[in-house]
């Protein structure tokens, strides 16, 4: 005797049906009910807006959700991680106590452990360290805006009073900036770029083989551009 499930449909109150991909899916009372089954043993069910959760076996991974977008969660292999409305949680490995991991109030809180093994925190505006924050590698902060680092690979910056004072070094380009004054860029090689009053002066000064020249804009009254490929 078979032990298929019998499909069966009784409109919005319930059904039982295969999809496509050989899926069983339940669902009751129109979308507040579902649950599937795959046949590599995956599954997903939801009580909707409630709750919802999903298992897929073969990429060893899991999701739940609480109350959409209030929570959600997810463990991939060995990482796991949370969200309850704007405070972020992640291990990056459950299995190593002393591994990376993060654990974030955004943008008030910040506290983790990078993967070299360094402890950090930061208070936001108070003062503090961050590591790997909005596509920074480390930030370091003192009663923001008054003093603020920060550095992705071997490009560093140091800003107080931000926007105003600002220097930048490494990553092939220096900056220097006292805005909206006098602020100049400088490339080896490759560019100089300068304002004045921004943005009423700028100029640059081009040293590349496919673009030598010059060029400059008083705002809004002229502008000149007398480059190798371009006039």
């Amino acid at each position: 005797e078979s032990t298929t499930p019998r499909e069966l449909d009784w409109g919005f109150l319930a059904s039982r049906q295969y999809d496509a991909q050989g899926n069983l899916r339940w669902k009751a009372l129109g979308p507040l009910y579902e649950n599937v089954r795959t046949p590599q043993g995956g599954r997903m069910w939801a009580f909707r807006p409630f709750y919802s959760a999903i298992t897929d076996p073969e990429r060893d991974w899991r999701m739940r959700e609480c109350l959409w977008p209030v929570f959600t969660g997810r463990d991939l292999h060995d990482e796991r991680s949370w969200r309850f409305l704007l405070a972020f949680y992640t291990d990056f490995d459950v299995h190593d106590p002393g591994g990376r991991y993060r654990f974030w109030i955004f943008p008030i809180y910040f506290q983790g452990r990078n993967a070299a093994g360094e402890p950090y925190l930061g208070v936001f505006p108070l003062g503090g360290k961050v590591y790997d924050l909005l596509g920074q590698d480390e930030v370091r902060f003192i009663l923001f805006p008054l003093s603020m680092y920060m550095r992705v690979k071997d490009a560093e910056r140091q800003d107080y009073l931000w926007p105003i004072l600002s220097w930048s070094w490494g990553g092939h380009v220096d900056r220097f900036r006292v805005f909206p004054f006098y602020g100049r860029a400088v490339y080896p090689d490759r560019f100089d770029q300068r304002f004045i009053m921004w943005p009423f002066w700028s100029d640059v000064r081009s040293t590349t083989m496919q673009r030598t020249g010059h060029g400059y804009v008083l705002f809004p009254l002229w502008g000149h551009v007398n480059m190798s490929n371009e006039r």
